[in-house]
């Protein structure tokens, strides 16, 4: 009985295991997809995430949730956004219920930049995962994204 216990116990280690694996080889491939952004527009890595942050919030946010969501300081976040608008993907717009405040607009063409990167990466989702699979899938990544934040508390 003991030693059945241990045997599953260790495939338990060795599925959470090759559960962190797969999350890294995940967040690997994010992170290239964000190399290949910010190459394709003269950016840094940096950039790249406040770009990413902004397209999971509607596209608008402050820059002081901004700075809180990457830890980012609000002098490096002010060197990032002049960067992005530079560029032409970020405008600073005011505050729609704040006229002492600003919020962090993505431009159309970073919104049909990054349609255009999620449409290649839904298409290769369906195909990996499958429709059928999607919803269970997802249900299960939000679970675990609860459960890691509710482990560093």
């Amino acid at each position: 009985m003991a030693a059945e216990n241990a045997s599953s116990a260790s495939a338990r280690l060795s599925a959470a295991q090759r559960v962190l694996v797969g999350m890294r080889d995940v967040d690997l491939a994010v992170a290239h997809l964000r190399g290949i952004f910010a190459e394709r527009h003269g950016l840094l890595a940096n950039d790249a995430l406040v770009i990413s942050i902004l397209s999971t919030s509607d596209g608008m946010m402050t820059p002081t949730a901004v700075g809180r969501a990457l830890t980012l300081s609000s002098g490096t976040l002010t060197s990032i956004v002049d960067r992005l608008e530079a560029a032409g993907l970020v405008s600073r717009v005011p505050h729609p219920s704040d006229r002492r405040s600003v919020v962090l607009a993505l431009s159309d063409s970073a919104r049909a930049d990054l349609e255009s990167v999620r449409e290649r990466i839904r298409r290769s989702i369906d195909e990996t995962i499958g429709e059928d699979g999607l919803a269970d899938f997802a249900a299960r990544l939000d679970a675990l994204a609860k459960a890691i934040r509710g482990s560093l508390d």
